[in-house]
């Protein structure tokens, strides 16, 4: 009889201790396929698109209008590791061929590594549960643009990289659809909260989100001999490497020339992506996947360095 309570918690704690173990191992997996580095890059679209209209800070914004409740914030946390997670997660589970055939899949919270066949379980209710609060949140709004703009993102990730469509295929479609996915997705969402229509959005918008779907396709450049191994038709798969960094030039050269941004941070990011985008036509092309990869960490950077210098002007101008 003494010695029954002390079986008993040993037990306890030793199940106590796997279960823990257990959930830790899944949160470590998870993450690693979302890539932490890319869940501040929606969340950043997203409040450029709050604050396209509106000129005061976002909470002093929703103290004003008491209707919003935190759904904002909310939904400014699922642009952040959900949606990362169902992007990442679906183009993971789809992608393992390929994955496996890719040098770059080495870096789990860069580029990622190569799903194991283990956790498909596991990244599948992720995807899915995120999925479902992604929508919900749409529909929480009670604004018919924000419901559909935000179904549509999510509707978006599974047809870039979930068969029978995927898109991540079909070029130039592959670079089209990450145009909603990294721009007109996260902005719009944010946008809807100016209470104006989504229609009433500048066109200079619109090609800026074209520059983003320009930045996709210069970064399957980077891929191209994975992606031909495992039969992926990517865009630079399809138009070749040079000519997918040139068409990615002349795409971002227009906007920064008849988008005529007032922020500087926007004409500093597109100017730095230029650059970078020229400086990668003059590497070797046998040399470009290897040292390509540069240019894209130097446009990410110039990403992150145009969000801190957007947040900065409004600041100051508020």
């Amino acid at each position: 009889m003494v010695s029954k309570p002390g079986w008993c918690m040993k037990l306890k704690t030793k199940n106590k201790g796997g279960i823990m173990k257990h959930f830790f191992e899944a949160v470590y997996v998870l993450c690693k396929v979302s890539r932490p580095i890319g869940w501040i890059v929606l969340p950043l679209v997203f409040i450029m698109g709050f604050y396209e209209r509106v000129e005061h800070p976002l909470f002093t914004h929703l103290l004003s209008h008491p209707e919003y409740g935190f759904l904002p914030f909310v939904q400014l946390l699922l642009f952040s590791f959900p949606a990362s997670l169902i992007g990442y997660g679906i183009n993971d589970m789809y992608d393992r061929g390929t994955d496996l055939l890719n040098d770059r899949k080495t870096y789990k919270y860069l580029d990622g590594v190569p799903l194991s066949l283990a956790h498909f379980r596991l990244i599948k209710v992720g995807v899915y549960v995120s999925a479902t609060f992604m929508v919900l949140s749409g529909f929480s709004t009670g604004n018919m643009a924000n419901s559909c703009v935000m179904a549509g993102v999510v509707a978006c990730a599974f047809l870039y990289s979930a068969p029978p469509v995927r898109l991540k295929g079909r070029a130039p479609f592959d670079s089209i659809i990450n145009c909603v996915l990294y721009g007109y997705g996260p902005f719009t969402v944010g946008y809807t909260y100016s209470g104006e229509s989504v229609f009433s959005m500048s066109f200079r918008y619109y090609l800026f989100f074209l520059t983003l779907g320009a930045i996709h396709a210069f970064f399957t450049v980077i891929d191209v001999s994975a992606d031909k191994a495992a039969g992926i038709n990517t865009f630079a798969v399809k138009y070749g490497q040079k000519n997918t960094i040139r068409c990615a030039i002349v795409i971002v050269a227009l906007t920064l020339l008849f988008g005529r941004f007032e922020m500087v941070g926007t004409n500093v990011f597109l100017c730095i992506t230029l650059l970078c985008m020229i400086c990668s036509l003059f590497i070797p092309l046998g040399l470009l996947e290897i040292k390509a990869k540069k240019c894209c960490y130097g446009i990410f950077c110039g990403f992150l360095l145009s969000v801190i210098l957007l947040l900065g002007e409004r600041l100051v101008i508020v």
